[in-house]
């Protein structure tokens, strides 16, 4: 079970008053009905630099995410959180200044193995562009020698039965959210047959978020405009000499792709959810570096970095909403060259 307030406070103390309520009587409260199933729960609180004092809409929100051992489990609680939140409602009108803004939103997931039912619709796409809103993504300075590309992270639909062993699967969950991902083709010269996102080169002139467009609808022939951008990840430079650019677009229900031959051998739809599970991700150490290989299981098989450490950064910064930093991992020493 995901719980997530979005708040505007006037002032930092108010934030805190609220927090305190929230640590010492609510989630207190919460914990001692005896839920059947519940394994903890964790709270994040974000702050957007200056955004407080000019009462900004993102000026302060929390996530409060709920673990249970099932996904039933989760379904039945989901009342409970909003209820006990409406049951201290005077709070803040206690407060002076009081709050500017103030709602409660409540998703039900399944944290434990894999998370399950992230529905490609307009709650997810709004809960996606919020925690990139707080995000400060890091854009790398370009090294000698390097050169800079974009990759499209696009968000679409299921649709069908992913084309991957392993990766669990009922026609009920044709809506679920997902990633375009791609194999590369066996006919490129280097990295062929990897997992990638699509993207390539930024040309000269152009922006990433303008490469990554262009890229998509040259890898898979979806074509898409710039008001489908909801918002940017971390620069990752690679061994292989390029500093990549994450670009998050909202594709949506989307039909009728098609692979370039020249470039990709096979068009994938990943579940959102598949990234989500607690075997993720696999670290690895290796003798060329002192920082860990980063993977992300997928099916009964794995994706390597960078495709992964971008992969990871996507479900902790736009899903679970945490700033997780990923530019040190490590990629496959076979991928270096």
């Amino acid at each position: 079970m995901i719980a997530q307030e979005w708040h505007s406070w006037t002032t930092i103390t108010n934030a805190d008053a609220y927090e305190t309520l929230l640590r010492e009587n609510i989630l207190p409260r919460l914990e001692a009905t005896g839920i059947l199933g519940y394994r903890g729960v964790q709270v994040w609180r974000h702050i957007v630099s200056n955004a407080v004092e000019t009462r900004d809409f993102a000026s302060l929100r929390f996530n409060i995410i709920f673990f249970f051992d099932t996904f039933s489990q989760a379904q039945k609680v989901e009342p409970l959180f909003p209820n006990m939140i409406q049951a201290n409602g005077a709070f803040s009108t206690q407060l002076e200044p009081q709050a500017t803004y103030y709602e409660v939103a409540v998703r039900v997931d399944q944290p434990q193995g894999r998370m399950s039912h992230l529905y490609c619709d307009d709650e997810l796409r709004h809960y996606i562009t919020a925690n990139l809103r707080d995000f400060a993504f890091q854009s790398a300075a370009l090294e000698e020698g390097k050169r800079a590309a974009a990759v499209a992270v696009t968000i679409v639909h299921v649709a069908h039965r992913p084309e991957v062993y392993g990766i669990p699967f009922e026609p009920s969950w044709e809506d679920d959210a997902a990633i375009l991902l791609t194999r590369r083709s066996a006919k490129l010269k280097k990295h062929a047959g990897q997992w990638a996102l699509p993207g390539g080169r930024i040309d000269q002139g152009e922006r990433p978020e303008e490469t990554a467009l262009r890229e998509l609808e040259e890898e898979v022939g979806l074509k898409l405009g710039m008001e489908r951008i909801i918002g940017r990840l971390d620069d990752y430079t690679t061994r292989s000499g390029f500093t990549i650019k994450p670009v998050v677009i909202w594709g949506g229900r989307v039909t009728g792709l098609v692979a370039n031959p020249g470039e990709v051998q096979a068009i994938h739809r990943i579940p959102i959810a598949e990234f989500m599970r607690e075997d993720a991700p696999i670290l690895q150490n290796i003798p060329e570096s002192e920082n860990p290989v980063l993977l992300m299981p997928v099916g009964d098989s794995w994706i390597a970095a960078p495709t992964a450490a971008i992969l990871y950064q996507f479900r902790e910064v736009c899903i679970l909403g945490k700033p997780t930093r990923v530019a040190h991992f490590e990629q496959p020493y076979f991928a270096w060259k």
